[in-house]
């Protein structure tokens, strides 16, 4: 969970130029079917989000994968 919380901050610090705490988002993590390795992330921010490409984005959507011990995770931000 410390990998995907930190990867929400690498999104917004950028974008926002300002601290997110960890309390202020809420991540969901979803298996991909038959991958117990795998997933997505669905990210609700519990404070305003940035406004990206005209549009305030208060949901941001990542990946998570699980391979040789490790634990690779990543948010992205559309910007259309």
């Amino acid at each position: 969970l410390f990998s995907a919380k930190e990867s929400v901050y690498k999104a917004w610090f950028p974008l926002t130029g300002s601290w997110l705490d960890f309390a202020e988002a809420d991540i969901e993590i979803l298996v991909d079917p038959g991958a117990a390795s795998r997933g997505r992330l669905r990210v609700e921010l519990l404070v305003p989000g940035p406004v990206v490409g005209g549009r305030r984005r208060d949901v941001l959507e990542g990946r998570w994968t699980v391979r040789d011990g490790l634990v690779a995770t990543s948010v992205v931000v559309p910007h259309t």
